[in-house]
């Protein structure tokens, strides 16, 4: 199995969090993993073995989904009962949108073909943003 190295850390040392979902970039470079025990989820490049943190959700990340269109996005869906759009783009990945609606934790999300509008499903129902 291929190590995945940051300074100081590996892909291996929060494997006890488990992983609950992941998502591949359309060019196959990136991977971008959320465990539903810990809000961090970590886009990880291929090429380089090296990964970033994307910090924002207040609870387990349950979902994910990679956005395709101009700008390289991801969305992520987690018990926080919010969706999260994040920007990918640059060497600092930020959180650009929070979405809520939900009334309990997201379970599953999808995005049309062009990334423009998310769908969301909760115990509550679903939602389109």
């Amino acid at each position: 199995m291929a190590q995945f190295r940051s300074p100081g850390q590996n892909m291996m040392s929060d494997q006890h969090l488990g992983v609950s979902c992941v998502t591949l970039s359309p060019d196959g470079t990136q991977i971008v993993v959320g465990s539903a025990i810990c809000p961090t989820l970590k886009l990880w490049d291929l090429q380089n073995r090296e990964f970033r943190q994307l910090l924002g959700h207040e609870s387990g990340v349950t979902c994910v989904a990679w956005a395709s269109g101009r700008r390289e996005r991801v969305v992520s869906g987690s018990r926080d009962k919010t969706l999260k759009v994040w920007d990918i783009d640059s060497l600092q990945p930020a959180c650009t949108a929070t979405l809520k609606g939900h009334d309990s934790a997201v379970h599953c999300l999808a995005l049309t073909s062009d990334g423009r509008v998310a769908i969301s499903a909760s115990n509550d129902g679903f939602n389109l943003k």
